[in-house]
């Protein structure tokens, strides 16, 4: 896990789980006319330790918090990859994606086969 680096403005908008023991934080970032990647990172609240942050191409175009740890992402890679729908579970550190469960530290790398 990588530590969360101070809050600073670049990331605009905060979305907590609805226990608060995480947050997603987006910072969204027009990347040519009219083209915007919302970036994000997972982090747990407290500590700051990010949970996950994938690379800044990966933009975040919806969330829903399933419960206080777990979360479903629906992620798209600029500039035009289809949209990928990911469930997070914060806690177990593992992600679920085309029916099946990884480590959520290879869960980019396997995103990436299917763009």
């Amino acid at each position: 896990m990588k530590e969360s680096m101070p809050m600073n403005s670049e990331y605009v908008e905060r979305f907590e789980s609805p226990d608060g023991s995480f947050a997603i934080e987006v910072m969204s970032e027009e990347v040519r006319m009219s083209h915007w990647i919302n970036s994000f990172r997972i982090v747990k609240n407290g500590s700051g330790v990010v949970v996950w942050e994938p690379a800044r191409s990966w933009s975040l175009e919806s969330h829903t918090w399933l419960n206080g740890n777990e979360v479903e992402l629906v992620l798209r890679k600029y500039p035009d990859s289809p949209y990928l729908t990911v469930r997070i579970d914060c806690i177990g550190r593992t992600a679920q994606f085309n029916n099946a469960v990884f480590p959520l530290a290879t869960l980019e790398t396997v995103m990436n086969l299917e763009t």
